[in-house]
């Protein structure tokens, strides 16, 4: 849970100070504090953009967005933050296991969903704020590295 793990060689280099620090959160690990306040500001980032911004989901009295793909304790989370633990961006994975019950929820729009491999992964819900914009290209090659070092078969 090192948000270090991901940074390529050629930035630690560079000396460049980030505003935002990738940070990965394993599904069905025991979460810090830190890392709870880090997931719960993400979901409140989902709320600002699919609830509020776009309307896709309902807006929530408690400002959250989730799903029960969060609860299932198959996905990870992708974020970048800043040290007073507000998030810039964000993604969830979530994992596709070998059992029968387990499907993602792209298969529901699949014309072959069968043919999802063992342990591919679903990115899903992601988010960006406009002040995290600079970074994103640093986000996205951490989330890459990411799915690379767990040799992912399939996105």
């Amino acid at each position: 849970m090192n948000g270090n793990q991901g940074i390529i060689a050629s930035e630690r280099r560079s000396g460049y100070q980030y505003d935002y620090n990738p940070v990965s959160i394993r599904a069905g690990s025991k979460k810090s504090s830190q890392e709870t306040e880090l997931v719960n500001d993400y979901f409140r980032r989902r709320h600002d953009m699919f609830s509020v911004k776009f309307g896709w989901e309902p807006v929530r009295a408690d400002g959250m967005e989730s799903d029960g793909y969060d609860l299932f304790g198959r996905c990870d989370y992708i974020l970048s933050a800043r040290s007073d633990g507000k998030v810039g961006a964000g993604c969830r994975l979530i994992w596709h296991t070998p059992t029968p019950t387990s499907r993602l929820p792209v298969q529901d729009f699949l014309n072959n969903p069968e043919e999802v491999k063992s342990n591919a992964v679903e990115i899903s819900r992601m988010v960006s704020t406009p002040e995290a914009s600079q970074n994103s290209k640093r986000f996205l090659w951490y989330l890459l590295g990411y799915l690379s070092e767990r040799e992912v078969p399939g996105v």
